[in-house]
């Protein structure tokens, strides 16, 4: 399965903080452009219950060739934002593909299956880490909600991609406060560049007010994600359409 990182999906930080003081949106729904053009959405829930943040979501992305299809749910501890459970199922261009993992203790467990290959894996946990499923971006928000709740200019941690079960190193840097034509006014934001080793960077616009990420910016691939609450429908991109095959300039 070819890694896109993206929105790689982020879930899971666990800062020096043990609790969180913010809530998050009961739901949120974000818009993806890829290259300029429109190529899905992704619609989020999110319920508090027994002392654990559940994150359900469908996403559906269709771009060129690329195709998919998903359902998720992610939880985290409410005191420390640390994972639990992440479990997708879904299909990526005309592939089945599911997969659950379960942190517990100092381990994480992994039952995967893409198209008629599954396998299972055991792997070592060590807090602070983030799990990044491609086209997940509530997994973007619990991580913006860390790297926002920090004083810390620079935060480093590791991820881990549920499609392998291989770890990197990532860090975040605060770049600057920027202000955003957002409604239903402008929104401060505090703009943070996320790198993953041997990835491009990536950029996440914090809304101070909302703790909520309001717009994403991955240059490397010329994808955006627009909180639909805060742009409307049609948002407007940086980034211009490919040309067709044949058009003169």
């Amino acid at each position: 399965m070819r890694r896109i990182v993206l929105f790689a999906s982020a879930a899971l930080l666990v800062a020096c903080r043990t609790t969180f003081s913010a809530e998050f949106p009961a739901k949120a729904t974000y818009l993806f452009y890829v290259q300029g053009v429109p190529a899905g959405k992704s619609e989020i829930e999110c319920v508090q219950k027994d002392g654990v943040y559940v994150f359900s979501s469908t996403s559906n992305v269709v771009h060129g060739e690329f195709a998919e299809t998903l359902s998720c749910r992610t939880e985290f501890d409410q005191k420390t934002l640390r994972p639990r459970l992440f479990q997708y199922k879904g299909v990526l261009s005309g592939d089945s593909l599911s997969g659950t993992i379960r942190v517990d203790g100092d381990s994480a467990f992994s039952d995967l299956k893409i198209g008629a290959n599954s396998f299972s894996v055991r792997v070592p946990w060590a807090d602070p880490k983030l799990i990044f499923q491609n086209y997940v971006p509530e997994h973007l928000i619990v991580l913006a909600h860390h790297l926002a709740a920090s004083e810390a200019l620079v935060q480093r941690f590791t991820i881990l991609f549920p499609s392998d079960m291989m770890f990197v190193p990532g860090a975040a840097e605060v770049a600057s406060e920027v202000e955003l034509a957002t409604r239903p006014s402008p929104a401060v934001c505090k703009k943070f560049v996320v790198a993953f080793q041997s990835s491009l960077p990536f950029y996440l616009y914090v809304d101070r007010k909302r703790n909520l990420p309001v717009y994403m910016d991955f240059p490397g691939v010329q994808t955006e994600m627009f909180l639909q609450s805060a742009y409307g429908d049609h948002p407007g991109t940086k980034y211009a359409p490919p040309e067709e095959p044949g058009t003169q300039r």
